[in-house]
């Protein structure tokens, strides 16, 4: 997967629109969709504001192998962002859920 897919896949987990993009990263929304269409490839700078933006590291969207064995993907940093904001009660009754249904062997 390459980078523009890696983009399209943090901007899916996080329901972020093209020009929603654009504006959090302080790009135009033509410039972001010719990343996005492949007409277009991103110098650094773009891409790690395009990073920030979707918050994903700079790595990740560049496919480059995790420094840490345990790095975070998209899908769960989305949930430890969300797990912070919620209510205490309501943390325990997810953290029991997810212990009913585990989908490893422990």
């Amino acid at each position: 997967m390459g980078f523009r897919e890696r983009l399209r896949e943090a901007m899916d987990v996080r329901g972020i629109k093209t020009n929603q993009l654009a504006v959090k990263a302080g790009l135009g929304s033509g410039h972001v969709s010719m990343i996005l269409s492949g007409q277009r490839n991103p110098g650094i700078d773009v891409a790690a504001r395009l990073a920030r933006a979707v918050g994903a590291s700079l790595d990740w969207l560049c496919g480059l192998p995790a420094r840490e064995k345990d790095a975070l993907t998209p899908d769960e940093d989305e949930l430890l962002k969300l797990y912070r904001d919620v209510d205490p009660a309501l943390k325990r009754v997810a953290l029991e859920a997810m212990r009913l249904y585990p989908t490893r062997p422990r």
